[in-house]
């Protein structure tokens, strides 16, 4: 079971109370959405807090085999 957020929808302060990352790290990670989007200059990306505490970062966009690719997490069994 998880938590689904949106890296766009959450503060500096919260992005660092559950990963631990500074924004230029996970910038250089997940990178920012462009000018043209409704979005503009907010950080990509996907957060899933898990109940046992583990954290997984996802790129927010689906690639063309329709997966979502893990670009960060705190446990090694959330790559799998």
């Amino acid at each position: 079971m998880y938590e689904r957020l949106y890296l766009s929808n959450l503060t500096e302060d919260q992005i660092f109370e559950y990963t631990g990352l500074a924004i230029d790290e996970l910038e250089a990670l997940v990178g920012r959405f462009t000018p043209q989007s409704q979005w503009a200059g907010k950080l990509r990306g996907e957060l899933r807090l898990y109940s046992d505490g583990s954290v997984t970062i996802f790129n927010n966009f689906k690639n063309k085999l329709n997966n979502r690719k893990v670009v960060w997490s705190n446990n090694e069994i959330n790559f799998n």
